[in-house]
């Protein structure tokens, strides 16, 4: 026999329907427990599933919270995956799917994601990329835009605008070029040991030029000179007509 509805149960059920329709009418999300909220239940789980292994395959495991509402997790989803298991929370807004195989550069691809794609690995960490010297620095040497505004400790920024010449594309992050890298680990704390050492390695591996890395070193050397005489005559940037003179004369990118 069908159970007959109470006038209070119609009252409250009419309340979550039009509860429910404002909220998301103003893209608001109620974080209300799984069994009440039957809007976060995706229809298809198993394709969730599947489209969240593919982002997380590109990413060495990681994705973001911003990657998981795109697919289709609510908020409240991945309270709940967190919590059951599912998922690892490993930073905030940051997840890893659980016994996923561990690489030597999956923090990389890690800080990448922490820095909405804006960071490139650099210097000392770079040197580690490349396998060029004997360095292990204590944290992750980052070369993120002017302007960025996030913090972590176990992070030290560097800020720059990189030229696209200096950059390498990995697997799920960006690293600077092997002549970058020893260019800044040089203009760095790298101790003149490590950099011996770190350019000796790029010169049997093939990965530097020694007349390419002298003239480059020479150009920026000359900018800095530039620079420095402007700014003693009350200027504060180097002359863009005296720099790139100097970047024709060397035949070098602009750094």
């Amino acid at each position: 026999m069908r159970r007959s509805v109470s006038c209070s149960e119609c009252c409250t059920r009419h309340e979550l329907h039009l509860r429910y329709s404002s909220a998301f009418a103003d893209g608001i999300e109620l974080h209300l427990p799984l069994s009440a909220s039957v809007l976060s239940v995706p229809a298809d789980p198993a394709e969730l599933r599947r489209s969240l292994n593919v982002v997380a395959m590109r990413q060495a495991g990681y994705f973001t919270a911003a990657q998981a509402v795109e697919l289709g997790y609510s908020y409240q989803a991945q309270k709940h995956h967190v919590d059951h298991g599912n998922w690892t929370r490993v930073d905030r807004g940051l997840f890893r799917l659980p016994d996923w195989p561990t690489r030597p550069d999956d923090t990389y691809v890690l800080w990448r994601l922490w820095s909405r794609d804006r960071a490139t690995v650099s210097h000392e960490s770079a040197l580690v990329v490349h396998d060029l010297g004997e360095v292990n620095p204590p944290r992750t040497h980052l070369t993120v835009p002017p302007g960025f505004r996030a913090r972590h400790p176990a992070v030290r920024l560097h800020f720059a605008v990189l030229p696209v010449e200096d950059i390498e594309d990995r697997e799920g992050y960006r690293v600077t070029t092997a002549e970058r890298t020893l260019l800044d680990a040089a203009a760095g704390e790298t101790t003149q040991e490590q950099l011996d050492a770190a350019v000796s390695d790029a010169l049997t591996q093939g990965l530097l030029s020694p007349l390419r890395a002298c003239r480059q070193t020479f150009a920026r050397l000359l900018a800095d000179l530039v620079r420095v005489v402007w700014r003693s005559v009350g200027l504060c940037a180097v002359s863009p007509i005296a720099a790139g003179v100097a970047r024709r004369w060397l035949d070098v990118p602009a750094a």
